[in-house]
């Protein structure tokens, strides 16, 4: 059964649904009341046919093993939204006495009477001991401020959209138009959005207009620490209903500065087609949130150049992270090019991450993504940044020089492919030509690293990021 499980796990997080299915199907045949077969198949068909058909499966799964939080965090969300006040109650009062903290059932019961009201649903939940947890309803003020660096308009709708869905409602949007010629206002102004945008709390502000990393410091100062949560949303994804819900939840955990949950990459029209390989110590865990810290992070990624957590947009940070991503910089190293997975990990060195292990958004592919150019200066960078995340993590004691070795020749070969003509990468290439056979002297390397990385930084996004403050806004939507 634990075999079988584990390959039907990794299945799952590979994005191979059916063949996932199918495994969990098999379990049952022979084990009908298998707890973690029968989560793992609930959650599956909340996404795929909707919470009232999921809540047998997960009722199963609290009843065999009701000392799993994460089984009652799953039952509970989906008696949310599909069953009545007085059941999510119930729930949460017979969670309290088997395996959910009062702290996770506070968050739950937060959710859910902000998700009632806001739909104005007059339905209360009964007086128990779960729903006396719940944040005074005479305290609204926002949990999450969603920070949109916009610079396309063609998908700002669809994203706006599925803001407006979802099921959390404590938040303010925040969206700074980059566009060329103002395309991202103009197309907010339209009337026939007006609806829609009634539905947000919306400001809109000016961009800057010196590239994407100057875009988002812009937001940063424009939020100003104003809630207690951030999500950076890019301009062409998506997050789907339980998004905030379920970041909530997760930042309710000990001691988080980060929530990454799974994303699909999608097609230009926002439809599923893959997702990333996650790690084995990941996809061998049954939790529905790991809480990760940084020496898993740095080993998982960095020695192979492996984004698997994602980026911005599937992300939640606490505040205490979001100002960090103004210098960028972790051991006095600049990461710029690789702002998400270097906050990310930059944040793992003071507090844990934790990983939702739900599909919860998608990562839109299209021809005008940033990665399409290559011989743009945030490419070139991302490239680069990798040694740069190398050396900051060997100094921090959470990669071995081996594994800054590993960072370099992992790097150094689609560097050496992809720019053997660019005129701004020849110093990068000679130098990893020559000095990266062995890393014998790491403090020789990263001098004369550094040295060629910080002439690298005087492109106008990095140099206008590091200046951009205390600047007078005016709110044009």
């Amino acid at each position: 059964m634990n075999n079988l499980l584990q390959k039907a796990l990794e299945l799952q997080n590979n994005g191979q649904i059916e063949q996932a299915k199918h495994i969990y199907l098999e379990i049952l045949k022979i084990q009908p009341k298998h707890a973690a077969a029968n989560h793992a198949l609930g959650l599956m068909e909340i996404n795929l046919i909707g919470a009232l058909a999921a809540l047998p499966r997960l009722e199963i799964a609290v009843m065999e093993k009701p000392e799993n939080e994460q089984f009652w965090v799953s039952y509970i969300g989906a008696l949310m939204q599909s069953g009545p006040a007085d059941s999510v109650a119930d729930a949460l009062e017979l969670g309290l006495k088997y395996g959910l903290s009062t702290e996770t059932a506070q968050t739950l019961t937060a959710n859910f009477v902000a998700g009632l009201e806001s739909s104005g649903n007059e339905q209360q939940i009964k007086p128990t001991s779960a729903a006396e947890y719940c944040v005074s309803k005479n305290n609204p003020a926002d949990m999450i401020t969603t920070l949109i660096p916009a610079y396309k308009h063609k998908y700002i709708v669809e994203l706006l959209l599925s803001l407006t869905n979802q099921t959390y409602k404590q938040f303010r949007v925040i969206i700074s138009d980059d566009s060329p010629n103002g395309e991202v206002t103009a197309l907010l102004k339209l009337p026939e959005l007006s609806k829609t945008l009634e539905k947000l709390n919306l400001e809109v502000i000016q961009g800057p207009r010196k590239g994407g990393m100057s875009n988002i410091v812009n937001l940063i100062d424009y939020w100003n620490g104003a809630t207690p949560l951030v999500h950076f949303l890019f301009d062409d994804d998506l997050i789907y209903p339980t998004f905030y819900q379920t970041h909530c939840l997760a930042h309710s955990k000990e001691n988080v500065g980060l929530s990454v949950s799974y994303r699909w990459y999608s097609n230009e029209y926002g439809y599923p087609i893959y997702a990333s390989t996650v790690p084995s110590f990941i996809s061998a865990s049954e939790n529905c949130i790991d809480l990760l810290n940084a020496q898993q992070l740095f080993s998982s990624t960095v020695p192979t150049c492996n984004n698997w957590l994602g980026e911005f947009s599937n992300a939640v940070l606490s505040s205490n992270s979001v100002h960090l991503f103004r210098k960028s910089t972790m051991q006095d190293i600049s990461y710029f090019g690789l702002g998400d997975i270097g906050l990310f990990l930059q944040t793992s060195c003071s507090s844990n991450v934790a990983l939702i292990k739900n599909y919860l958004g998608s990562f839109r592919q299209n021809p005008q993504q940033n990665s399409m150019n290559l011989e743009s200066v945030a490419l070139k960078a991302g490239h680069i940044a990798w040694i740069a995340l190398a050396l900051a993590g060997f100094k921090s004691g959470h990669i071995s020089e081996n594994q800054l070795q590993q960072t370099v020749d992992t790097i150094k070969e689609p560097i050496f492919a992809r720019y053997k003509n660019s005129q701004d990468m020849q110093g990068f290439i000679i130098f990893l030509k020559t000095h990266t056979a062995h890393i014998a002297n790491t403090a020789k390397f990263e001098k004369n690293f550094t040295e060629l990385w910080n002439q690298f930084l005087t492109c106008d996004d990095w140099s206008f990021s590091q200046k951009q403050k205390n600047k007078i806004f005016e709110t044009i939507v």
